[in-house]
């Protein structure tokens, strides 16, 4: 938990964006932990001013490449407010295995931090495949947030292993990706 291990992890990834960004349009930091170190009560002692310097100097390492952040799991208040203060460009987080995650951001705060939110809106470790329709019902929830949103799966597909075969897991990725697609497209039509 100190402060300074995390400082020099954040300057060696720094070096990884900084290349990256060279020829990326986009970057997603994956950050694995921060769910659980802000909000809930485990004894980190990390400030909030610690936690918005280190994810400032991992974005601004990539120059005018948008930058992003996904947290998976639970977000609390605390750590959504901390992440619309930082210079991340968007932020990415589990919706649809986390529907508790619907009611941490509100439009405003989100439109006045000129963030986007990547909605996750089916999940990537259920091979239940949604319905469209079920999709549908989570991005709709999102109405009020206007165009500053785009739509994605909760967290990537890597894990996705259906009866031992990534084969069959990549099928199912193909199928649920399909129905998101659809939703969109509906929620589009609803907006107009």
């Amino acid at each position: 938990s100190d402060i300074r291990l995390i400082e020099q992890i954040a300057q060696i990834l720094s070096k990884s964006c900084k290349t990256a960004s060279k020829s990326a349009s986009m970057i997603s930091i994956d950050e694995p932990i921060l769910g659980v170190i802000v909000g809930v009560r485990i004894p980190f002692k990390y400030t909030e001013n610690e936690i918005k310097k280190i994810l400032d100097v991992l974005r601004e390492s990539c120059g005018d490449t948008m930058v992003g952040m996904h947290i998976c799991g639970r977000i609390s208040p605390k750590l959504a407010n901390i992440l619309l203060e930082t210079s991340m460009d968007f932020l990415s987080h589990e919706f649809y295995d986390s529907p508790e995650n619907i009611k941490v951001y509100n439009p405003e705060d989100l439109r006045r931090s000129g963030k986007i939110l990547s909605v996750g809106c089916l999940s990537s470790r259920n091979p239940k495949i949604e319905s469209p329709h079920e999709i549908f019902k989570i991005m709709i929830k999102f109405r009020d947030f206007g165009d500053c949103l785009i739509f994605t799966p909760d967290c990537g597909f890597r894990n996705l292993v259906v009866n031992g075969s990534r084969e069959k897991g990549y099928e199912i990725a193909i199928k649920k990706l399909r129905n998101m697609v659809e939703a969109s497209t509906k929620v589009k039509e609803f907006a107009i």
